[in-house]
């Protein structure tokens, strides 16, 4: 048996169904199988990619969408190796560096090259039934590799993921996932470079100090992620998907009491609530390459001033084309027995 199988940052796709893939964080895959006389080679490196991408803020077009303008241009490289330990069960990491172009909201330097976490994680397919549903589960790591989680203090991230994938006969499929993760952090708040006392040395540890490097923005170290998502494949090399996510943070409590009389219900405040949408159009000229136009948005439910974000076209939406260079097809090897019975035949002519 032949299976192809191509994996995108989005997922893996496929005439036949399709696996999410979350991150954030958030996971979809595509699966086509044919059938022939071979035998498939597990140790395999079917899948691994190398994506070149641009990105630009929506800010950066519509220069009314903030009081003054702040433009986002970003180049990016994400290395994302797999290897398949058996036909249905494979190992997997990825590793990103970007450089803005543009000035940078949360550095102080100039024309920085910043590498991301590395992530490490593991999946299954579990099974395929007869009506087209195919069941997956999956478990990582994050290592905090980038500067934005060390600020944070974060240690490591370990999540799980199952997900569910109906088949749509042979031109699309629908998908949900649910994705845990726990974060173990050495504080509960974030922290600067240096403390805010300058007679302070810059060290969490020394005595009456540690309170000056706190950045008051409190940590998760819950992180619950429903995602939903819709695949269209009209065509061999065409594919198009679509997909919302509904993410809680679970926070460290504050610590103190500041509650104060109300006469009305009021939400948690030890609560994150966060909509993440996306969009992906793919075109796929050679086996071994990708070109994908996506579209990336997220609002919390209330802006700083209290009102509601716009969901959609907002300071966060981004676009994006990326390059993708994949290891897309699976290498076939013959079994023994069928290569005899060739020679077999041979013989005979």
């Amino acid at each position: 048996m032949r299976v192809n199988l191509r994996i995108f940052s989005f997922g893996v796709r496929s005439c036949k169904m399709a696996l999410p893939q979350i991150a954030l964080p958030l996971l979809t895959c595509l699966l086509s199988v044919s059938i022939a006389q071979a035998e498939l080679t597990v140790q395999d490196f079917r899948g691994s990619s190398l994506s070149l991408g641009n990105s630009v803020s929506y800010g950066t077009i519509d220069r009314s969408q903030d009081l003054s303008y702040n433009p986002f241009v970003n180049t990016g490289m994400v290395l994302a190796p797999r290897y398949w330990m058996t036909p249905r069960m494979f190992v997997a990491g990825r590793l990103g560096i970007d450089r803005q172009w543009t000035q940078q909201d949360d550095t102080t330097y100039k024309n920085e090259t910043r590498v991301s976490d590395l992530t490490l994680r593991v999946g299954n397919l579990l099974h395929r039934y007869d009506f087209g549903l195919l069941t997956f589960v999956g478990a990582g790591i994050r290592l905090p590799t980038s500067l934005f989680s060390q600020a944070n203090t974060l240690n490591a991230s370990a999540n799980g993921t199952i997900a569910l994938i109906q088949a749509l006969s042979s031109w699309g499929s629908v998908s949900y996932s649910f994705n845990v993760a726990h974060n173990n952090f050495r504080y509960t708040t974030g922290e600067i470079e240096t403390p805010r006392i300058g007679s302070c040395a810059a060290t969490p540890d020394t005595a009456d100090c540690a309170q000056f490097l706190n950045t008051g923005v409190r940590n998760a170290p819950w992180v619950t992620t429903h995602g939903f998502s819709f695949n269209y494949f009209p065509l061999s090399w065409l594919f198009f998907s679509t997909s919302v996510s509904v993410i809680e943070s679970y926070l460290f409590p504050r610590g103190v009491d500041d509650s104060s009389v109300s006469y009305s219900a009021q939400e948690s405040t030890n609560k994150r609530y966060l909509i993440s949408y996306s969009s992906e159009i793919d075109i796929q000229p050679t086996s071994w390459l990708i070109v994908a136009f996506m579209a990336n948005t997220f609002n919390p439910q209330l802006a700083p001033n209290s009102s509601y974000y716009q969901p959609f076209f907002n300071r966060n939406t981004m676009f994006m084309v990326d390059l993708r260079f994949t290891l897309g097809v699976f290498r076939v090897a013959q079994s023994d027995d069928s290569s005899k019975k060739k020679k077999k035949k041979k013989k005979k002519g």
